[in-house]
């Protein structure tokens, strides 16, 4: 569960309840999908709360001060490999 992104949650369990609302035949469904909301909100506002946000940040600036061969992209300011000619989130080109 540390590998999935709590905005996956919430998105996952609006579509199933959303999906499964109306059918009585499907709500289990629904509440899995309500149960998912509530696990991804949770998610969120530990990562908020707990400084999970700061603590990732501070993480990939010591994992990208070990690889020289990365730098950021002038537009969106993402992690890019010196080699690339453009960025790969926003297509700005970097040669």
């Amino acid at each position: 569960m540390q590998g999935v992104p709590s905005w996956v949650f919430v998105l996952v369990g609006v579509i199933v309840s959303l999906v499964s609302w109306r059918m009585p035949k499907f709500m289990f469904f629904f509440y899995v999908g309500l149960i998912f909301i509530v696990v991804g909100v949770f998610r969120l506002a530990q990562s908020y709360v707990g400084g999970g946000i700061k603590k990732d940040i501070e993480r990939l600036d010591k994992s990208l001060a070990k690889h020289p061969q990365v730098t950021f992209c002038p537009r969106c300011n993402i992690p890019v490999y010196v080699t690339s000619n453009f960025c790969h989130h926003c297509g700005t080109r970097l040669k």
